[in-house]
């Protein structure tokens, strides 16, 4: 294994390719990004591992992107990696996601790249030539936009295209069934306290062509919700989007998603249709003794107050969401209702409103 780290974070293992990718500190690597220089002196990429057998995990390769390796000149350097997911399809084979950037002016990449290429090079990856050999693409967000999560959501049926016919094939390799198309689910992290700064939102990818993802719909919500009872600007604490819940199985895959909001609760969003998210449900739960005190400096003016921030939401089988609060509120597991329970399990909707 990997000792004699000063940072890790958020890794992915692929169960059915017995792969893993862990974000790591890495001093010959170069990256962009406070937790990776300073903990480092050089940066941060993804070290590969094959975890076929768990006792005897074999390195493969550290990874990242165009910029980022030992001898790299590319400037400026792309920004480090918050978390990698590696996935494997029975049509495109086992893919790496990579989401670099983390946070509101983080300057976001989204990374697409062929594990099988990576492997096949047949040695560990020392140069943005080798970064090219494996990769698929990317997309550069713009500033005030880094990547903190990415999770596909491939082979969506498209029952609005039903009476479209399959276009021509295009210049790069991609996907020509518009009845059945990939998308990816992208957030960024909200990191300033009160509304500071730029706002964190989550949005859609096309990955029809995987070699050029295209955003296609932004999820957002407002600032003023409810009936004069929720002002998430006004209090103190984080409000955007953090992290989206990765789905592992039905009802919630590739069809809902509970994003965590921080002060804004957990949002569950209808994205049968990925070019037009439809939020159909929220929770925000009350503060108690032991949500921690937040601090938010405005106009030179700083003001505390004790406000919940909704960190990380799961979903299960039975249609469970399960958060946890990154203020010491504690967990919640709750169950949509009404309406919204009717769309996620696909009934009939009944004559009531609430949800």
């Amino acid at each position: 294994m990997i000792d004699n780290l000063t940072y890790t974070h958020k890794e992915s293992w692929d169960c059915e390719s017995g792969y893993i990718a862990m974000p790591k500190s890495a001093p010959t690597w170069h990256s962009s990004g406070s937790a990776c220089t300073v903990s480092t002196g050089g940066g941060c990429n993804i070290a590969i591992f094959d975890l076929h057998d768990p006792y005897n995990p074999k390195y493969i390769t550290d990874w990242g992107l165009v910029g980022q390796t030992p001898g790299s000149t590319v400037t400026p350097r792309p920004a480090m990696v918050h978390e990698t997911v590696i996935s494997t399809d029975p049509v495109y084979g086992t893919r790496l996601y990579g989401a670099y950037g983390i946070s509101v002016s983080g300057d976001g990449w989204l990374q697409v790249a062929d594990l099988s290429k990576i492997i096949a090079l047949g040695h560990p990856v020392t140069t943005d030539a080798d970064i090219l050999a494996g990769q698929i693409g990317v997309q550069k967000m713009s500033y005030e936009f880094g990547l903190h999560s990415f999770w596909p959501w491939l082979h969506i049926p498209m029952a609005d295209f039903a009476q479209n016919y399959p276009p021509a094939a295009g210049p790069v390799p991609g996907n020509t069934n518009p009845l059945v198309q990939d998308f990816g689910l992208a957030s960024t992290e909200g990191t300033n306290n009160g509304c500071v700064g730029w706002r964190a939102i989550a949005w859609v990818v096309d990955l029809n062509y995987p070699s050029e993802p295209q955003t296609v719909a932004n999820i957002q919500i407002p600032a003023l919700q409810g009936k004069g009872e929720f002002d998430f600007c006004a209090n103190d604490a984080r409000f955007g989007s953090h992290r989206i819940s990765e789905d592992l199985y039905p009802p919630f895959k590739n069809r809902f998603n509970a994003i965590a909001w921080f002060s804004g609760g957990v949002r569950i969003w209808d994205l049968r249709n990925p070019f037009q998210p439809k939020e159909v449900a929220w929770f925000v739960p009350n503060s108690n003794q032991n949500t921690e005190q937040n601090c938010a400096t405005r106009n030179g003016v700083t003001t505390c107050s004790n406000t919940v921030g909704t960190n990380n939401c799961a979903t299960d089988d039975r249609g469970h969401v399960y958060c946890v609060d990154r203020y010491g509120t504690g967990a919640y597991v709750f169950e949509l209702t009404g309406k919204a329970r009717d769309e996620l399990f696909n009934i009939e909707p009944h004559h009531h409103d609430d949800h």
